[in-house]
């Protein structure tokens, strides 16, 4: 385990949960958390997030939508279509989207990369272990942390220490991973999140991934593909 060759990949499969507060202005913020939610300078918060990619839609239509939180992936694949042939211009312009994020009173959810969601990964883990110190991620480790029993707990508490050690000055949590140490909050990725608590009576209740609509679409889609084996 060593450093990142860059910093996105060091923070590329952990969520940095809500209020990355990534303005260009400085905003003074002070965010805790109480067995019942998020408190943000001192108020209590139940913040519901919905995920609005900047080259499709716009903050003020989402929060006319009730949402609290804007996530969005950080889009790679448009930024650099090409080797080295970067992009931040018209419905690119990352930091203008954050901006407005930040004039309708809404907090970002930053989801850095290395490219969007899980892609691209093994082609630039494989390159950075070549060429640089290896470094180590997570991402929904639970099932993995399980597996490997004793060291599977004691690399989540490490991971756990490393990203508190960063000094974000907000919270950090850990989706779908119940071993995680203090003070990272562990949180719930799932269908069936109703009866769900914390691994510390302290913490507050969060679901990081409602699966709903597109779960039940693969659902659907099997149970046609069954039946038409069947005929």
């Amino acid at each position: 385990m060593g450093k990142a060759f860059l910093p996105s990949t060091l923070l590329s499969f952990f969520f940095l949960w809500f209020l990355l507060l990534v303005f260009l202005t400085k905003i003074e913020c002070t965010v805790t958390y109480d067995a019942k939610s998020i408190v943000i300078n001192g108020q209590r918060r139940i913040l519901i997030s919905g995920s609005i990619h900047y080259p499709r839609s716009t903050p003020e239509k989402a929060k006319d939508g009730g949402v609290d939180v804007i996530q969005t992936y950080v889009l790679w694949n448009g930024h650099e279509p090409s080797p080295g042939n970067y992009n931040f211009q018209g419905r690119y312009d990352l930091v203008r989207f954050l901006k407005t994020v930040h004039k309708a009173g809404l907090y970002a959810h930053l989801r850095i990369g290395v490219f969007y969601e899980p892609q691209g990964g093994p082609i630039i883990l494989s390159q950075a272990c070549m060429n640089h110190d290896c470094f180590s991620i997570e991402n929904e480790y639970g099932p993995e942390s399980k597996a490997f029993g004793f060291s599977g707990h004691n690399y989540m508490d490490w991971d756990g220490k490393m990203v508190v050690g960063m000094q974000t000055g907000v919270p950090w949590v850990m989706c779908k991973e119940e071993d995680a140490s203090d003070p990272v909050i562990n949180t719930c990725n799932g269908v069936y999140c109703d009866a769900f608590t914390p691994n510390q009576p302290y913490r507050p209740k969060m679901l990081t991934e409602a699966w709903s609509g597109w779960k039940t679409m693969q659902l659907c889609d099997h149970l046609e593909k069954r039946e038409w084996r069947r005929s």
